[in-house]
């Protein structure tokens, strides 16, 4: 079956192979489109289901909690041992994702071999990487220190404006 690229279809629909496609072979490919058209969205169709779901109820994520304007003695002692701790998730969190990166270059720099320029450039690659990683490391930490020190900060604010009045 010859290709004919002024032809509607391109040749494919030319049955008597005559050189051109004529409005009953067209007649024909529309047939067999629409068949194959009604076949796709019988398919796609799925059925509403009768029943309904039951709906759970969405549970906070936050992890903030809010610092009263007079906290009492006991409440203070558990904010700052919780933001404390923050601290110390933060740095846990720093360590956990620089980890692969230090230990992609420590085998980077196992392996290198003097003979072969590749090597070299693993280890720049490895090294760019580390630096990449370790920089927003850094800049979430930072972040992350200024938010737990603004924190702290005013929960000793409000700590001591509310001893100094009661």
């Amino acid at each position: 079956m010859p290709s004919n690229k002024d032809d509607l279809f391109g040749g494919i629909f030319d049955f008597n192979e005559d050189g051109k496609t004529d409005i009953g072979e067209e007649w024909i490919a529309f047939n067999i489109f629409q068949e194959c058209m009604k076949d796709e969205s019988d398919q796609n169709e799925t059925p509403i289901p009768t029943h309904t779901y039951r709906k759970k109820p969405v549970k906070e994520i936050s992890h903030v909690t809010v610092i009263p304007e007079r906290p009492t003695d006991e409440e203070y002692a558990k904010l700052r041992r919780s933001i404390k701790g923050d601290y110390f998730i933060t740095l846990i969190a720093a360590t956990v994702i620089c980890f692969p990166a230090v230990a992609f270059l420590i085998a980077a720099i196992k392996t290198y071999d003097a003979n072969n320029s590749a090597s070299g450039f693993i280890i720049a690659l490895f090294s760019c990487i580390l630096i990449a990683v370790v920089c927003g490391v850094i800049i979430a930490i930072k972040n992350d220190f200024k938010n737990h020190s603004e924190r702290l900060r005013i929960l000793e604010k409000n700590y001591h404006n509310g001893k100094n009045q009661r």
